[in-house]
């Protein structure tokens, strides 16, 4: 097996996100939504500054929107995970972000997002996906060009599961039978139902690329418990490929 082709590696001269000049790099996913020890082989693509830095405060939300949905948690003090936990007690204004919408129902807790808090946890999933995309294509992938949904593995019906978990085709399984792989190098894959998803840590993030209407689909999970899709906005056109010079 071939492994993957340095598109839009940490190296790389453009930023993956918008085709800009890259000076840094953007860790996909970030760290942030992974336990330490961090997988060696973690996944990284090139970036310019204001893309890499524009995202911190909505990661964060969502982690800790996460592990506090997680732990039923009513409050800061009442979460498992401890990086969560000591980001809400410094933060209060976070805090109040992520548990003002919490609430608490005969089988747990649920959080009734408003628009503002969906963009925010939106815009952290399309930029994850473009990260996975550039990667994996060679070619730029604005996050504002992409559309997310998402919803708790739990709350998924049969159908809806064996939909998400398979999809209607798998890229990888082309490029496979290829001899290739352009997706993580050298990190542990499991299959369902014949489908190949990268486990990037286990029970905490998990991705797979599908193949849907002659397009990549992005599909990933965080902590085996949000589900999440995102795919190219199909009013837009295609976005052209960046040469490597």
């Amino acid at each position: 097996m071939v492994e993957q082709p340095d598109l839009f590696g940490p190296k790389h001269k453009w930023c993956a996100y918008c085709g800009g000049h890259a000076t840094t790099s953007s860790h996909v996913p970030g760290k942030l939504f992974l336990d330490e020890p961090f997988p060696v082989n973690l996944l990284s693509v090139s970036s310019c500054e204001r893309c890499n830095n524009g995202l911190s405060n909505d990661e964060q939300f969502l982690m800790c929107l996460i592990d506090s949905v997680l732990s039923g948690a009513a409050g800061p003090a009442e979460v498992r995970r401890l990086r969560s936990r000591k980001t809400l007690e410094r933060d209060l204004r976070l805090s109040r972000l992520v548990h003002d919408v919490m609430e608490k129902t005969p089988t747990g807790v649920i959080a009734r997002l408003d628009p503002d808090r969906l963009s925010r946890v939106s815009k952290v999933l399309r930029f994850i996906a473009a990260g996975h995309l550039a990667r994996a294509t060679g070619r730029t992938t604005r996050p504002d060009s992409l559309l997310a949904g998402f919803m708790p593995l739990e709350t998924m019906t049969e159908p809806q599961k064996v939909d998400f978990e398979r999809g209607q085709r798998h890229w990888q399984e082309q490029v496979l039978r290829r001899g290739r792989l352009l997706v993580q190098a050298n990190a542990p894959y499991f299959v369902y139902a014949g489908v190949v998803w990268c486990n990037v840590q286990d029970s905490r993030y998990r991705y797979s690329l599908v193949k849907v209407n002659k397009d990549l689909e992005v599909r990933f999970v965080f902590s085996e418990f949000l589900a999440c899709r995102v795919w190219r906005n199909p009013a837009l056109p295609s976005p052209a490929k960046r040469r490597r010079r």
